[in-house]
């Protein structure tokens, strides 16, 4: 919301940005910088009071589950700040964690309410994320018309960011527009023509694929077998999709630049050398609270800390690594394969949930390979809304299924 001004100002003046914030600008719009953060906020002491007086039993194990995630993570986040306290960082990480916490929220919002179950919020939904993507699309086409080459940004701070977020929307697609395949592949078109000028390599594989998953979902028989024969045909066309972004984007191959200097699988590896000149407790426990972080990286340009971890890595796990130790990243894992776990078990109950259930099992621990995911508010409230509407259509099924168990034992 905060950089909507500043790129309508920055197309005004017949200039675009494409990989950076527009900061001038965004620095003049006060107050309104602070939007997302004052929403997020709110509305995790919303969400709390609501769980704390729920009688739905899911909520109330859910509130639990979460308040104690984010407590956990706190306090061991904090623990490399009192040793070595950096009070931009540690704000910059909480930062991130309000921001979860409160995302995660929506999934115990929309089941005590039933909001999915309501028609008139389903067609307010449908509007807005389709008015989003079309007016980001739009954007994305009048940056072009200005420069030929670059990463576009769409409406939003840099290019990774506006993919991320029309990822996410494309999450919410397939179930929002579940009664009309036109408007499923018409919204997945807007969606591909941002993401593809982006230049997000990694958001080009993931959308394509969650439109495969959803078409072979939607599909009659006869048109699934014909998919399965034109396999060949879509992964030459993601191969196609991820050459293009690389040369309209003026970036190198997709592997050659990973291991390169500078590379994603390069600093990941010179990381892990890093171990040999830090301290114990910071491998153990980690650096703190923010470290590795955008917002951390931004907020401390110009920093004279020498501490190897003191720098930006496009990795989730080693950003996770940086903030919570090992200790964290083994509950990271822990905690991964139970959510997997959990939503595998959803969409047993109900196959029609399987074209959400498999993209949103493989979007997230793909993501981190290449970001932190968990940094970017805009993703997470969609990865959420379609999480909640897994859980909402999962567990509605319970009472039919302990009914048949029921019948079936008095028999």
């Amino acid at each position: 919301m905060q950089h909507l001004p500043a790129q309508i100002e920055l197309l005004k003046s017949g200039k675009a940005v494409y990989w950076g914030d527009a900061d001038e600008l965004v620095a003049q719009a006060g107050p309104l910088r602070y939007v997302k953060d004052a929403i997020a906020v709110f509305f995790l002491f919303y969400w709390a009071s609501v769980a704390l007086q729920s009688k739905r039993v899911f909520v109330g194990r859910f509130f639990t589950a979460a308040s104690s995630i984010a407590f956990g993570l706190c306090c061991i986040g904090v623990i490399g700040h009192f040793l070595d306290v950096n009070i931009g960082l540690f704000i910059a990480g909480m930062r991130w964690i309000v921001h979860l916490t409160a995302a995660m929220g929506l999934i115990a919002i929309f089941y005590e309410y039933n909001l999915w179950g309501n028609e008139k919020i389903i067609k307010k939904f449908e509007r807005i994320f389709f008015i989003i993507l079309a007016s980001n699309a739009f954007y994305v086409f009048l940056q072009t018309r200005s420069y030929d080459v670059g990463r576009y940004t769409g409406l939003f701070s840099n290019s990774g960011v506006m993919a991320t977020y029309v990822y996410g929307i494309s999450l919410c697609v397939s179930f929002l527009f579940r009664k009309s395949l036109l408007m499923i592949n018409f919204s997945y078109l807007l969606i591909f023509y941002s993401i593809v000028k982006s230049g997000s390599r990694a958001f080009i594989i993931l959308s394509i694929f969650t439109w495969m998953f959803v078409m072979a979902r939607r599909l009659t028989s006869k048109a699934r077998l014909l998919m399965i024969v034109l396999i060949p045909f879509l992964l030459a066309g993601v191969w196609w999709s991820v050459s293009y972004a690389e040369k309209s984007a003026d970036r190198g191959a997709i592997i050659a630049t990973q291991v390169e200097s500078g590379g994603r699988l390069s600093n990941v590896l010179d990381f892990f050398k890093s171990f040999s000149d830090i301290p114990a407790i910071d491998v153990i426990f980690g650096k703190g609270l923010g470290y590795g972080t955008n917002n951390a990286f931004s907020v401390n340009i110009g920093s004279q800390s020498f501490h190897p971890w003191f720098t930006l890595i496009d990795n989730g796990y080693v950003t996770w690594i940086m903030q919570f130790g090992m200790v964290g990243f083994l509950g990271l894992i822990f905690l991964q394969i139970r959510y997997s776990f959990a939503l595998f078990r959803y969409g047993q109950r109900n196959p029609e949930l399987v074209s959400i259930v498999v993209p949103c099992l493989l979007a997230l621990p793909f993501l981190m390979f290449v970001q932190n995911p968990f940094e970017q508010f805009g993703f997470v409230v969609s990865y959420a809304m379609a999480c909640s509407w897994i859980v909402c259509s999962g567990e509605r099924l319970k009472p039919v299924e302990n009914t048949l168990k029921r019948k079936n034992h008095l028999k």
